[in-house]
């Protein structure tokens, strides 16, 4: 490891030798508290490396991933890495960390370019080859196809980079037609990633939220909440077009897209410490229970100014499209009663096969049929109750096949249903780029595109011989 400009000339090469040792065991530490997210020790390390060494590549690689991680600050974490990666043109994983933020930045061109570097000078790097394929549209007889097969059939690597080469290879198989392969790999990488699922905890989450969460009692607690109406919650199944419709959206200038927000489950976390005896629990209906109503506008007003952090700029509305806050309706229809909620389903076959295609880290239902089939029952049963309590006028239900189908036409109903003004946003930008943090990241930026509708037809051999056939034949 290199020592940077902060070393002086009157050292002698025993003291160089030593500071060069110290740092690269700082480096290491480094590596480990953000590998394991102790974010104070990270910062402490880092004091520690710069006093040695201010200008370590090394360690402005890992500052910006810290940026990333901890801070969400994708625009410095941009800067510290593209910083890095003028030192070390040479390292593939500073050039694939730095390839996963342009993508993020809609940057696809750049972040092609700077993994096909990675996995050239690396051609066991599976992670790259995983990242790759997710902006990569295939071709018959692609070389980067040729080398994901040969790294495959070598077998030298470990449970996890088997998973991101069989995920990479089912994408590439599946762009080029080859189904039969590409449900082989698929089987293989889902098969080699951890499942945490536990149904229990849903059904006694969801038990509490249908006697709980009553009409009576949302009208009576949300007398207390926050009376913002800018929160527009898109909630769904993962991979119904939640990221899709967020950027329809978007697309008027009076709505900013916020992502995938974890503050409101985070403030339930919390909550949950305060009010109750701290577990975690689907749909938070005790915790809605418990709140004082002298707290409720508070942690409304919580929730907003975490949001407009997020946002960076003033918005009439904004959007906040986190899936699975489809469990948490009825907490925010209490804190903020005025606002909104879309719910965008689209046909469960499609949303089944597209998450069993993705290589999810924070799901616990992604990777078995049975599960994800599991998951997908709770979920209507939960939205469901939703619709029985809250009603069309503040939960509002869309179709993905609806939106690929007439983009105009339902740009006009959406906007007439949330009864907010239709503005087309051919005004100028001034927020820079838009980041787009999900697995949909590179199909956001797409032009809207009917290909996705009834993809499933596709596998209908292979699903009807596995657990989604119930769906199938449903």
């Amino acid at each position: 490891m290199p020592v940077g400009k902060g070393s002086t000339v009157s050292e002698t090469q025993t003291e160089q030798q030593a500071r060069t040792e110290a740092v690269r065991a700082h480096v290491e530490k480094l590596a480990d508290c953000l590998r394991n997210k102790q974010y104070k020790s990270f910062k402490a390390e880092l004091t520690n490396i710069r006093r040695l060494d201010p200008e370590n590549p090394h360690a402005t690689h890992l500052e910006g991933l810290y940026a990333l991680q901890a801070e969400d600050d994708v625009e410095r974490a941009h800067k510290l890495v593209s910083e890095a990666y003028e030192f070390l043109p040479d390292s593939p994983a500073v050039a694939h960390n730095l390839s996963t933020i342009k993508i993020t930045r809609g940057q696809f061109g750049e972040a092609e370019r700077l993994l096909l570097m990675a996995v050239q000078r690396k051609p066991d790097y599976a992670e790259a080859f995983h990242t790759l394929a997710g902006i990569r549209k295939f071709k018959e007889g692609d070389q980067v196809i040729e080398m994901m097969e040969k790294l495959a059939s070598s077998r030298k690597f470990t449970p996890e980079d088997g998973s991101f080469i069989s995920f990479a290879l089912a994408k590439a198989y599946d762009d080029i037609g080859r189904y039969d392969e590409a449900w082989s790999v698929l089987e293989q990488g889902n098969q080699l990633m951890p499942e945490s699922y536990d149904p229990a905890l849903y059904e006694a989450g969801l038990a509490r939220v249908e006697e709980v969460f009553t009409k009576e009692f949302i009208a009576e607690k949300s007398k207390n909440g926050h009376p913002a109406a800018a929160p527009i919650f898109i909630v769904g199944m993962p991979r119904s077009g939640t990221t899709l419709l967020e950027t329809v959206l978007g697309e008027n200038p009076l709505i900013r897209n916020a992502g995938e927000l974890p503050g409101l489950p985070s403030m339930a976390r919390k909550m949950c410490g305060m009010y109750s005896d701290g577990k975690k629990v689907v749909g938070y209906a005790d915790v809605a229970r418990l709140v004082p109503p002298d707290h409720q506008f508070r942690w409304g007003e919580a929730y907003l100014n975490f949001a407009n952090e997020r946002i960076g700029l003033w918005s009439e509305y904004f959007t906040d499209k986190l899936p699975d806050n489809s469990f948490n309706v009825g907490l925010a229809a209490i804190l903020l009663p005025n606002a909104k909620f879309i719910h965008i389903k689209r046909d469960p076959m499609d949303i089944s096969l597209s998450i069993y295609f993705q290589r999810f880290t924070n799901l616990t239902y992604g990777f078995k049929p049975k599960t994800i089939l599991t998951h997908y029952r709770n979920y209507e049963r939960a939205m469901a109750h939703w619709h029985k309590v809250l009603g069309p006028e503040r939960l509002i239900d869309v179709r993905y096949e609806d939106l690929v189908d007439d983009k105009d036409g339902f740009f006009d109903h959406v906007h007439e249903r949330l009864n907010i003004r239709r503005y087309d946003n051919n005004l100028p930008a001034l927020g820079g780029v838009q980041n787009v943090a999900t697995a949909s990241r590179w199909q956001a930026r797409q032009p809207v595109y009917t290909t996705s509708k009834q993809k499933w037809k596709r596998y209908e051999a292979q699903l009807l011989a596995s657990d989604f056939a119930e769906l199938v034949e449903g």
